[in-house]
């Protein structure tokens, strides 16, 4: 990388927002099907979730800020309770 280039990489990194969440998700499945309807409501974010992990961690990463009530109202939607767990 240029001097340039590896700036232009490091703001981007610090741009990024990132959010993290308690879920009472069981499966994979249904980690699967939650994280489908992120990407369509939430396009461009990362999704990912640990379940092995005992507050089954949803983590979203993005450009912009997260509007973290409307994730935990489509939690609700679906059975799921999703939790902002702060820093």
């Amino acid at each position: 990388y240029s001097s340039a280039a590896s700036d232009v990489y490091k703001r981007q990194l610090e741009d990024k927002v990132i959010e993290v969440f308690k879920t009472t998700l069981e499966t994979s499945q249904a980690a699967f099907q939650i994280s489908r309807m992120l990407e369509v409501s939430f396009p461009g974010c990362k999704i990912n979730f640990d379940l092995e992990d005992c507050d089954r961690i949803l983590r979203i990463e993005a450009q912009n800020a997260i509007d973290t009530n409307a994730i935990i109202a489509l939690g609700l939607q679906l059975g799921v309770s999703i939790e902002l767990l702060e820093d």
